[in-house]
């Protein structure tokens, strides 16, 4: 692929960039006034509550008039403004419950409340249809694992977002849900099919304005998908259909899997040991410029790359935050989202045996970056102390539990799939040898961990699944 010459402001026009915190600094003021990128992405690190996240978007939009303010806020553990809006319910749980007017009522809802904040997009829905059941980096995030069930909650989603006025970005295209690596850290191939493509078109055809490509092997896995020109081209006259034409935005460029390919393609590469996601400030203009001449529109990225894009000096001034309480709380409409968790919550009867507790989703970075961290863990612990006791609580396969305790109550919480040898860990072998005849297991997160669990426990036990990982899911009591 021959690289393009592209003029420095016409390529910060594209970019959609990430803030370090709360409010903006001098400088981040500075450089959004000086390259006027096309938008600002939102992440849990720059969110308190309403109040504040209202107060940052508007003195975002005055510092860049018409400068768009998107967020990753899908529901379940991609819930990037849990702490101002709520924790949308997960789409997995939506495809289970099938009821696709409750999924436009909840996406409608979801975008009234981004709408509200002062947001203009979201990067929502997900249009993968999770073909790999042991799929890494999609999981629960799926409405499912058939394509016309996810084309037709796609389509609900899609229609309740737009009817609500905000603009949205169906993901990842060609589709994530087949592969069974994690593009966030290294590259993963898939494979297109007429089923992948539907809740894509389906999308499109509800009135989404966008389709984000993955990092995603195509041309025979010889390229990215948002450093393939020839794939890019196709893609849009593939899925357009004749249609409206639509914006392709690239996931964050800043992605591990990016980092190889554009290393032959001859951009310079940092030094940092091929270790996960690159450093914002280490990505060079060539890597840009490679994105570009291949073809997406717009380009997110979790920080101002201030090394291909550099500041002129100048600072601007920082305007002051309002008090908290001149800027009330807007009312939501909780019964959407009450709908989903009374068709998706569970509770432990009261036993006197303990509860087996193996909790590896605590600091998975969805759990971390979803603001569900240490207050959440506690209230949940606190809630069971009365019943159980002291709980049998590991947080890692090579943590067998204390004491002889029996065991006929099992929790566990993941977001990713269990290790393909997880049977033969510390953890697994102890609770074998713990496990009463019969019981009950409640798994949460990942949809492959109930056919893991079914199988690995006694015919005598009981297994049900909850798609996303918190305590809201559970009476406790």
């Amino acid at each position: 692929m021959k690289q393009r010459d592209f003029a420095p402001e016409e390529l910060a026009s594209r970019l959609v960039v990430g803030l370090e915190g709360t409010w903006p600094s001098a400088l981040e003021l500075s450089w959004l006034r000086q390259w006027k990128p096309y938008g600002v992405i939102l992440f849990s690190r720059n969110v308190q509550n309403f109040s504040q996240l209202k107060q940052l978007c508007a003195v975002l939009q005055e510092a860049v008039p018409g400068l768009q303010i998107m967020a990753d806020h899908e529901g379940g553990p991609v819930s990037q403004l849990a702490a101002a809006l709520g924790r949308p319910p997960v789409a997995y749980a939506l495809g289970a419950l099938d009821d696709v007017e409750l999924t436009r009522r909840v996406h409608a809802e979801t975008g009234r409340r981004l709408l509200a904040a002062g947001l203009s997009w979201v990067l929502a829905p997900c249009a993968d249809v999770l073909s790999e059941p042991r799929n890494p980096v999609i999981g629960s995030r799926s409405f499912g694992g058939d394509p016309a069930l996810v084309s037709r909650h796609v389509e609900a989603a899609v229609e309740g977002l737009r009817s609500a006025g905000i603009f949205c970005c169906l993901k990842h295209w060609p589709g994530h849900g087949g592969s069974s690596t994690d593009s966030h850290l290294e590259s993963a191939a898939v494979e297109i099919s007429a089923g992948e493509e539907e809740p894509f078109r389906a999308g499109l055809a509800a009135g989404a304005e966008a389709i984000m490509p993955g990092h995603l092997l195509v041309d025979a896995g010889q390229w990215p998908a948002t450093l393939s020109k020839n794939f890019l081209d196709d893609s849009r006259h593939r899925l357009a259909k004749g249609g409206p034409s639509f914006l392709l935005i690239a996931d964050d460029v800043s992605m591990g899997a990016l980092r190889q390919p554009m290393a032959h393609l001859g951009v310079n590469i940092p030094d940092d040991a091929d270790q996960g996601m690159v450093e914002v400030s280490a990505l060079s203009y060539g890597w840009f410029e490679q994105l570009a001449t291949a073809g997406c529109d717009l380009f997110l990225i979790r920080g101002v790359p201030g090394g291909a894009f550099p500041s002129d000096g100048k600072t601007s001034p920082v305007p002051e935050k309002s008090p908290l309480e001149l800027l009330p709380e807007t009312p939501f409409d909780e019964k959407p989202y009450l709908d989903v968790g009374r068709g998706a919550s569970s509770s432990f009867a009261a036993g006197s045996e303990k509860l087996a507790f193996l909790d590896l989703a605590r600091d998975d970075r969805w759990q971390v970056a979803g603001g569900l961290a240490a207050d959440h863990w506690m209230r949940w612990d606190e809630a069971w102390a009365d019943r159980f006791g002291a709980v049998l609580r590991v947080t890692a396969l090579n943590q067998p539990f204390d004491g002889e305790d029996m065991i006929s109550w099992l929790l566990v919480t993941n977001h990713r799939p269990m290790p393909v040898d997880w049977t033969d860990s510390p953890w697994a072998r102890n609770l074998q040898n713990r496990l009463l005849d019969s019981g009950q297991c409640l798994v949460m997160g990942h949809p492959s961990l109930q056919e893991e669990f079914a199988t690995f426990l006694q015919a005598g036990w009981t297994v049900t699944s909850k798609y996303d990982v918190s305590c809201d899911l559970i009476d406790p009591l």
